[in-house]
């Protein structure tokens, strides 16, 4: 059924966008409708059960912002930023990723020998940004280099909270009698993600080499972006199906009787349909929450991927010396390492995490600052 547009539906054009006025009047960022300090909204729209009406709309280019005068007592009149609009208007986050900060840029072996990898100086990384934050965001990893035990609490504190496991707020990796994770052996690891057992949200991982000087134990990663994109190309079907598809993954600590369990597809999308997070650790997979008749088609497609992400034209490998570290997405970048001799020299590997979050909001606080502190202030 339709109805004549209304003033209340009439849409206000913005540099080819279309933004409704109760979007406009809900999103009103003026210091009546949220509180200066904290930046929370303070408006209460529910005791005006009508649409807002917009009686007056000015695009001011000059003053890069558009005005709205609204039809309520008493009289409210909205400054919009244009580039806040174009950031935060419906249908943005879908384009520019959430809050405009994907700058992802999915790699391959060979694509990574082209663009080259960065190292930086561990001193010059501070946690306001800068270029390992780009790599960051951009490949998915940066590296470190001479860093030392207090360089990576530093950079820890600064991206404070910091996500505790059961070794504490750091992990010192070495092959030990008696190991509870393969990691605490010298075995090799495949590509994988840390944790697909424990409910955390995405983590940027610290992997950080205090002393490497044992035969073997090379490290490598994955951009799993990029092997999954050609996976779902070459293999639909069986990207659909691990996709729908919740498998058990599990840990078993003696030492502090936990026994984690959690059920997950090994990928993820997001609500458009992109890959958003891949979680594969093969050593905690066991059952798979799939039909019986699936099951078979199920084990071609999980074991597909799996020989997929060990193919080494996804592979970027190096063997790290004393102070250097790898930064990375856990979500997104898996990571696994060469077997080693533990006989040939001390293997000192220190894992830490702090919640992808962090790192994403601090980011965005300094992109958008400008919409919410005066010139002053931003300094």
């Amino acid at each position: 059924m339709t109805r004549p547009a209304k003033d209340d539906d009439r849409l206000v054009d913005v540099s080819g966008r279309k933004f409704h006025p109760a979007w406009l009047r809900y999103s009103c960022p003026c210091a009546r409708c949220r509180h200066p300090e904290s930046f929370q909204k303070t408006s209460d729209l529910s005791d005006r059960p009508e649409l807002p009406v917009a009686d007056r709309v000015e695009l001011d280019s000059e003053a890069n912002e558009l005005r709205v005068d609204w039809r309520e007592q008493p009289a409210h009149r909205s400054h919009y930023p244009l580039d806040w609009l174009l950031l935060h208007g419906p249908g943005q986050a879908g384009e520019q990723g959430a809050a405009g900060l994907d700058h992802t840029v999915h790699w391959d072996a060979r694509t990574l020998r082209a663009r080259g990898v960065r190292w930086h100086e561990a001193e010059a990384c501070g946690t306001d940004g800068g270029p390992w934050f780009d790599d960051l965001r951009s490949v998915g990893f940066a590296l470190l280099t001479g860093l030392t035990p207090q360089g990576l609490e530093r950079l820890l504190t600064g991206l404070a909270p910091v996500f505790h496991t059961e070794y504490g707020r750091q992990a010192d990796v070495k092959a030990v009698p008696g190991a509870e994770d393969l990691a605490e052996t010298e075995s090799a690891l495949p590509a994988h993600t840390d944790y697909p057992y424990k409910v955390t949200g995405p983590l940027t991982q610290f992997c950080y080499y205090a002393e490497n000087r044992a035969t073997g134990g090379e490290f490598f990663l994955v951009d799993g972006f990029k092997a999954l994109e050609d996976f779902r190309r070459d293999h639909p079907g069986w990207f659909d199906l691990l996709v729908s598809s919740p498998v058990e993954f599990e840990q078993v600590y003696t030492s502090w009787r936990y026994l984690y369990r959690v059920r997950r597809p090994v990928i993820t999308l997001d609500g458009r349909g992109a890959i958003e997070a891949i979680h594969l650790g093969h050593s905690h997979a066991w059952a798979w929450d799939v039909a019986p008749e699936l099951c078979g088609e199920f084990y071609r497609a999980y074991h597909g991927l799996v020989r997929h992400l060990g193919d080494e034209r996804y592979r970027w490998a190096h063997r790290f010396a004393d102070g250097e570290c790898a930064v990375f997405r856990n979500n997104r970048i898996l990571h696994g390492r060469n077997a080693f001799d533990p006989r040939t020299g001390v293997r000192h590997l220190i894992t830490a995490y702090v919640p992808w979050q962090q790192l994403e909001s601090r980011i965005r606080f300094h992109e958008e600052r400008r919409f919410y502190f005066s010139p002053r202030e931003r300094k």
